[in-house]
């Protein structure tokens, strides 16, 4: 069996996949596992099991002759060779988890070929699909601005059909030339993938000097080029004696990921850091904000925690420290949220949790995990799923009009009007997004077929609306006039 996995998202990414590649490695021993990334972050590779074959994406040069002269004709003749060549190996599965449009094109171009995919794809006619149900509830539920809890290191393994286990959380064994001994150091990653989620300088300054001076600890600072220059400045070349080494801007990614791994504990946003130091199983202090959802990509090594703050510019150095001495003293409070590592495929934190959604989650794993609804107790919430309940219904009663050629074109208009509603309702009333979004996956999911078995299929879909509702709606309300919310 040969097996590609498609991972073209940043460094973190990567490192969090590595678990997910071990898993195949040990559950498929005979399998031939192949793994596809951008040649940008293909240092995130070095390291694995050396029977894993790696393939890159160049993207530069596949698309520079856009960017050049506008030679549109040159890059596409480039991207049909590079996929022909992919092609060519006959995978025999494919698993996609890039999350991306143009991933979903790949994807579906072995599918074309007989390879069962997993993950991102397209439907026959060309429209977007996912193609199965950890893709679908990925799709529907996680992100930064939703009310998922499960881990994204879970949800990759759900996609891949692969069980987790302690001996696949390992990363890369690297080494490094300078001589620091290991675990005498804290390590400090400056950067992230985007500027919200950085920790500010000043914090960084404030804290590595207390560290220093304060408690005379030796402290590393990494992160790339592009963070050189705003660390140089705040620091102006000051090292407290010899404790503060800054490396920011002068390692590759192999160096960093020994630095991070062989430190006593790491200090760092959401960052790729964060997974290298769960893959090395160094604790970590994770300094998060509501621009990232730590439940999907928080550290999952043990003693980890995680100081969560609406922005990271109210992260002060004091609460910082706190959860430091925590983790070097061996003490444990509930002051902080931690990480249950052991709970493979259930969230993974538990402690001092932001004052968060509950009843979205309650929602959401209600429909994906079979756990009961949870209790509504906000009218205002009531009267829109009444309205949503109406639409539901009002859908249900016009679904089969399709199948009348003179009934058809005012059918499809009133159904377009509903869905318009139904989204604009998930904007406007949070506590129906769960709902609103898994409903509108599945829609994703139908795909084009015979226009009889798609309007069947498009009304039980809606019915299992309804269905839902109705767990909160009484009949009088759902058999009133009104449609629109």
């Amino acid at each position: 069996m040969k097996i590609l996995v498609a991972q073209l998202a940043r460094l973190g990414d990567i490192y969090l996949t590595w678990p997910v590649l071990n898993a195949l490695k040990r559950q498929n021993p005979d399998a031939e596992i192949h793994v596809l990334v951008r040649e940008r972050y293909a240092d995130a590779c070095l390291g694995l099991d050396p029977s894993i074959v790696i393939h890159t994406l160049e993207s530069k040069y596949l698309l520079e002759t856009i960017y050049s002269d506008g030679n549109e004709e040159q890059a596409l003749r480039r991207v049909s060779k590079f996929v022909d060549e992919l092609l060519e190996h006959r995978f025999d599965r494919v698993i996609n988890l890039s999350f991306s449009p143009m991933s979903s094109f790949l994807s579906h171009a072995f599918e074309r070929m007989g390879s069962e995919v997993h993950g991102y794809t397209r439907h026959p006619d060309g429209f977007f699909q996912v193609a199965d149900e950890g893709s679908a509830y990925f799709y529907a539920q996680v992100g930064s601005n939703s009310f998922n809890r499960y881990h994204l290191l879970d949800v990759f393994a759900l996609i891949a059909g692969v069980q987790l286990e302690s001996v696949d959380m390992c990363g890369p064994d690297f080494g490094s030339d300078r001589e620091i001994p290991e675990r005498d150091y804290i390590c400090i990653h400056v950067g992230a993938s985007e500027a919200e989620k950085q920790i500010p300088v000043r914090l960084i300054h404030d804290l590595t000097q207390f560290l220093c001076q304060e408690h005379g600890l030796r402290v590393i600072l990494v992160g790339s080029e592009e963070e050189r220059f705003a660390i140089e400045q705040a620091f102006q070349g000051q090292t407290y004696g010899g404790r503060l080494v800054n490396l920011v801007g002068a390692t590759s990614v192999e160096e960093a990921v020994a630095l991070v791994s062989q430190s006593c504990l790491v200090i760092g946003g959401d960052s790729f850091a964060m997974h290298v130091a769960t893959l090395a199983s160094t604790p970590s202090v994770n300094l998060s904000c509501s621009h990232v959802n730590f439940w999907e990509t928080g550290p999952l090594s043990i003693s980890s925690r995680v100081v969560y703050k609406e922005r990271m510019e109210d992260h002060t150095v004091e609460e910082t420290w706190l959860a430091i001495s925590e983790i070097l003293s061996y003490k444990s409070t509930t002051q902080f949220i931690r990480c249950q590592s052991e709970r493979l495929g259930e969230p993974r934190y538990y402690g001092r949790l932001p004052e968060q959604d509950e009843f979205q989650w309650a929602f959401i794993s209600a429909l994906y995990s079979g756990t009961n609804f949870p209790v509504l107790d906000d009218f205002s919430v009531y009267k829109n799923l009444a309205s949503l309940a109406k639409m539901s219904k009002v859908a249900c009663e016009t679904v089969p009009e399709v199948l009348d050629v003179n009934k058809r074109s005012a059918a499809f208009e009133l159904l377009n009007q509903i869905d318009t509603s139904i989204d604009r309702l998930a904007d406007y009333d949070s506590h129906l997004f769960p709902l609103i979004r898994w409903f509108q996956t599945e829609k994703v999911r139908l795909g084009p077929q015979e226009f009889e078995p798609l309007a069947e299929k498009t009304q039980q879909l809606y019915e299992s609306l309804l269905k839902v509702c109705s767990l909160y709606v009484e009949n009088e309300d759902i058999d009133m006039k009104e449609v629109s919310p």
